[in-house]
């Protein structure tokens, strides 16, 4: 007897059977748009791994705009995944997969010349990760409109972290991202972000639960941003709980919405992810490298001076070695304030042989502080908004030595000069032409090129106010300007040493704190009132104080 089975059982028991052609139709769902999104960030990235690799000069062209194809990328896949999936859960896990293998890809099974940097404390993957995430489950939350508690709530939590991260980890990094409104632009954000993300989630959640949200979201940002902000902790602790504050505000807000105008607020969160992106193209963070003596004779440590110099004004090069004779003979006790310094040096740019946005910085300074005078060498690593160093700017104090001179009183000309040895450099000094004495030295990262970069690179750009990069300076700092007379700096011979011969830069011309740029985003000081810097003869520069602050870009000679 022949038994026959009816269609609907048939179509259960296909259903049910592993590789039915309904179980292969949601598999090419889900696969769909893991390809559309991760497709075109692996492709992208690794056709600039292959200029780079190349020597073409095209990469550099690529390298700048990745992260706002990435950006790009995966929040417009994660909304169309979600358009597509019509499910949450399963449009965010499709794209975290891909950003998972994205990470791998970049920090793992990558050519050691080009694989991106994990850092100056080794979390880079998990910020970049934690940020492109956020972002893509904002985007399926846009595409799929999530339903329940838990799917609510994380994808509130995504858009606040996606909103919020950004002016976030720039303040931890040290720099200011929404300047001149700092801190104020920063708290408006994270207030903003607070409101959409409790507000959003007003049809579900208890007002308790959305009060705290992004509060919760803001401690995990800060958790894993704070390995970055060794050197600005105490710098930035009022930053972290006036941000607390907001995020508490904003909660608050947006708890008392209630259920019938959540769904009027819901724009809210694509409007915050499009801030995003607007911010990494049309804003660029404000990033000061500069130290102050640290308390109690302790050294050095990170501080924001002000600043006023001159730079080489030359064509860009390369050179072993880089040094000026300083004189502070014009400064004394009653012109330096008691809680104030008088520092007098130079600067210049070292590159990093492989992954881009990461380069180093190296000075030599004669300080004068609470009537002592004493020498510091300085070293910095520093990275710009490069997505392959994270996406965001960040700076590591990488040497700070400070010593006195042994002199009571500022001494006559003192010779500051840094060369490179034996893939290190060492700082030497002389005082009045005498012998040149070591003063330190330091072994530099393996990755950084064994050359000081000098003159004049690229330009600025719509986005920032910056006019070039000028890799070679030298100038004067304090803490805040010392706004009385009776100082003067002089500088003579800013040298380069290039085939084992010195000599003095041939052109240069006066630079203030707010062009003092050694690097795309990286200068050496805010602006300094009440100086001038003028040249009596060629090869010799004065910096006194004057009722009119120096100009920039004047030829000194």
């Amino acid at each position: 007897m022949i038994r026959t089975v009816h269609p609907v059982g048939n179509k259960r028991l296909l259903a049910a059977l592993p590789f039915s052609h309904v179980r292969l139709r949601d598999a090419l769902k889900g696969v769909v748009p893991f390809v559309w999104t991760a497709a075109p960030v692996l492709v992208f990235e690794k056709v600039a791994e292959y200029y780079y690799l190349g020597g073409n000069p095209l990469f550099y062209s690529l390298s700048g705009p990745r992260l706002e194809v990435f950006l790009l990328s995966f929040f417009l896949g994660s909304v169309a995944a979600g358009g597509l999936l019509r499910k949450f859960w399963a449009a965010s896990a499709v794209q975290l997969a891909a950003l998972v293998v994205f990470l791998f890809v970049v920090y793992v099974a990558c050519d050691s010349r080009v694989c991106y940097s994990t850092g100056a404390d080794g979390l880079e993957p998990l910020r970049l990760g934690a940020f492109l995430g956020a972002v893509a489950v904002s985007g399926a939350a846009l595409g799929a409109r999530p339903h329940g508690k838990w799917a609510l709530a994380v994808a509130a939590g995504s858009s606040f972290a996606a909103v919020a991260y950004y002016p976030v980890i720039f303040d931890f990094a040290g720099t200011q991202l929404l300047q001149p409104t700092h801190p104020w632009g920063l708290l408006a954000v994270v207030f903003l972000a607070a409101l959409a993300a409790s507000s959003g989630t007003a049809l579900v959640l208890g007002g308790h639960v959305r009060l705290f949200l992004p509060i919760l979201s803001l401690a995990l940002l800060l958790v894993i941003s704070v390995g970055i902000a060794a050197a600005y902790l105490d710098s930035i602790s009022s930053d972290v709980v006036l941000m607390a504050l907001a995020a508490l505000a904003g909660g608050a807000v947006g708890a008392r919405v209630e259920g019938r105008h959540a769904r009027k607020l819901t724009p809210l969160w694509g409007v915050a992810v499009v801030l995003v992106l607007v911010m990494t193209v049309f804003v660029l963070p404000d990033a000061v490298s500069g130290v102050v003596p640290a308390p109690g004779g302790q050294g050095v440590e990170m501080g924001v001076p002000v600043y006023v110099g001159g730079y080489m004004a030359a064509q860009q090069g390369h050179a072993a070695g880089a040094g000026v004779t300083v004189t502070l003979a014009g400064a004394n006790a009653s012109s330096v304030q008691s809680d104030n310094f008088l520092s007098a040096g130079l600067g210049v740019h070292s590159a990093g042989c492989c992954v881009d946005g990461i380069d180093y910085a190296y000075r030599f300074d004669l300080f004068y502080a609470a009537g002592k005078v004493s020498l510091v060498a300085t070293g910095w690593e520093v990275c710009d908004d490069n997505v392959a160093c994270g996406g965001h700017s960040w700076e590591v104090l990488l040497l700070g030595v400070e010593r006195p001179l042994g002199a009571t009183s500022p001494p006559g000309n003192v010779t500051l000069r840094m060369e490179w040895a034996g893939g290190g450099i060492q700082w030497t000094y002389s005082v009045d032409g005498g012998d040149a004495e070591n003063f330190t030295y330091f072994l530099t990262p393996a990755q950084e090129n064994t050359d000081f970069n000098t003159g004049i690179a690229g330009g600025g750009s719509l986005t920032s106010a910056q006019s070039a990069s000028y890799f070679y300076q030298f100038g004067i700092s304090s803490k805040y300007p010392l706004g009385r007379g009776g100082w003067s700096v002089e500088f003579y011979c800013p040298s380069v040493e290039v085939n084992g011969s010195w000599s003095c830069i041939q052109h240069a011309k006066t630079v203030q704190g707010g062009q003092s740029f050694w690097k795309v985003l990286w200068r050496w000081g805010e602006d300094y009132p009440s100086a001038s810097v003028e040249s009596p003869h060629p090869f010799d520069a004065i910096v006194r104080y004057s009722a009119d602050s120096a100009g920039n870009f004047q030829t000194l000679w």
